[in-house]
């Protein structure tokens, strides 16, 4: 249907709907003043485990994940708790792609999404459950509702993007994924302050598996399958877990490292092997990733430990492992670098959230280095960002973020949306308000005059 056929439908339904009285005819329910519908209060009544979500929501900032659908439909609108698939009957074409690279709690996208707790009718295996009888897991993958990063990666198109975000090679809370198009509003020497992933070596994800996939292949019924799939542990999690990848060096001759990023689950070291073949020759090295220090709790954070690769030719490498029975720790993310372990803080700062409004969003950034505050927020145009009070640039980062480029030390960031389409409704409501009062003005004056 072309634009204009559409519209002029579109108008006369409207005209249509204004101008009917056909709601006149639709007897209202008999009930007393005041009197609630028993129906209605028995479905929105909040369960044990929203009531939890809303106490926890008094001093923790999180969404909500409810992948089996056991709350009601727009249960964030009714229990002022936020979900991530937000507010409303739309969504937009964006967010539903960003989502579509993983729906299960396991996926890089929900840990993008502040997405906290999940709600699941199925085993979530390896998240906790902060109510043992309760369908409620705790994601500690999720990232807070802003973070800061001191490293990016550029991409040509949002296809290419959208096939990094999924893959083990990312890593969401230390790295941004953004067009490099983008880029052209940033500083060339922020730029040049922070680490570009493409400049150290040209990486690209061969193949990578859970066990659960793998598992999946091979389950006859569908719908086991189908729950093996979506409610998956995230990627290193599970012995069998594997990862392929093609690695080329962007500077021959130098020294590279496979960098693992990992939640240590016990006091004993874990163990891995590194399978590398290239420049006419193959080697497996052994890698160490340190276990759990004293007093120090399971999953209480991440840890990063190197393997170095030696010396790289100017030639295409492939590199593979897998998790065994030997680690018991769970694996997160893994990147291939040139800069040994220790060179660059892991850290790049502290962001704390000040106060959220729906079109007013404040924080706090306490950055050791110049660093991108990502903001798990959908980006929008309308939305402009400003740091201690003077614009900046503000950028779509991993697909459907906020991500503002803030220099080194403590920094006020500000997110405000301002509607360009609000602005000119407005401006063009005030003219024929101005021109409606000068006709009537007019009109009086002469018959005024012609009295």
């Amino acid at each position: 249907m072309r634009p204009t056929v559409f519209a002029g439908f579109l108008l006369a339904l409207v005209t249509l709907d204004l101008s009917s009285h056909f709601s006149g005819g639709i007897q209202p329910a008999s009930r007393a003043k005041g009197q609630n519908i028993a129906a209605a209060s028995d479905h929105w009544k909040m369960p044990r485990v929203a009531q939890y979500l809303r106490e926890l929501r008094a001093h923790e900032v999180f969404r909500v994940d409810d992948l089996s659908r056991i709350f009601p439909p727009n249960f964030g609108d009714a229990w002022l708790l936020e979900e991530t698939m937000g507010h409303g009957a739309t969504a937009r074409a964006d967010y539903l792609a960003f989502r579509g690279t993983g729906w299960g709690p396991g996926s890089n996208a929900t840990a993008l999404l502040n997405a906290r707790y999940c709600l699941s009718s199925v085993l979530v295996p390896g998240m906790p459950k902060p109510l043992a009888e309760e369908p409620l897991y705790r994601n500690i993958r999720a990232l807070p509702r802003a973070f800061a990063v001191a490293r990016y990666r550029t991409f040509d198109s949002d296809k290419d993007l959208l096939n990094w975000l999924p893959t083990p090679l990312f890593a969401p809370g230390d790295s941004i994924l953004v067009r490099g198009e983008d880029l052209r509003a940033v500083a060339p020497e922020f730029l040049r302050s922070v680490a570009c992933e493409n400049e150290e070596v040209h990486v690209q994800p061969l193949s990578y598996w859970t066990a659960a996939e793998r598992k999946a292949q091979v389950t006859a019924d569908e719908e086991e399958r189908y729950k093996l799939v979506l409610f998956r542990p995230p990627w290193g999690w599970s012995v069998g877990d594997e990862l392929t990848v093609s690695v080329r060096p962007r500077e021959p001759g130098s020294d590279y490292y496979l960098v693992l990023d990992y939640w240590p689950a016990a006091a004993d070291a874990s163990r891995i092997e590194v399978h590398l073949e290239g420049a006419g020759r193959t080697a497996t090295l052994a890698g160490r990733l340190p276990g759990l220090s004293e007093r120090e709790a399971p999953f209480a954070g991440k840890h990063s430990a190197a393997i170095p690769l030696g010396t790289l030719a100017a030639e295409e490498y492939r590199l593979s492992f897998s998790r065994t029975g030997a680690c018991s720790a769970r694996l997160d993310s893994a990147r291939v670098t040139r800069f040994p372990p220790g060179a660059a803080a892991r850290s790049a700062g502290e962001v704390r959230l000040d106060s959220m409004q729906p079109t007013r969003l404040r924080f706090q950034a306490d950055l050791d280095c110049p660093a991108f505050v990502v903001v798990s927020e959908s980006w929008y145009p309308g939305w402009v960002a400003f740091v201690d009070g003077k614009r900046a640039p503000l950028l779509k980062a991993d697909h459907v973020l906020m991500a503002v480029p803030v220099p080194a030390g403590r920094h006020e960031v500000v997110l405000l949306f301002r509607s360009g389409t609000f602005r000119w409704g407005l401006i063009v409501s005030l003219v024929s308000l101005a021109a409606l009062a000068a006709s009537l003005g007019f009109d009086a004056r002469r018959r005024t005059g012609q009295g």
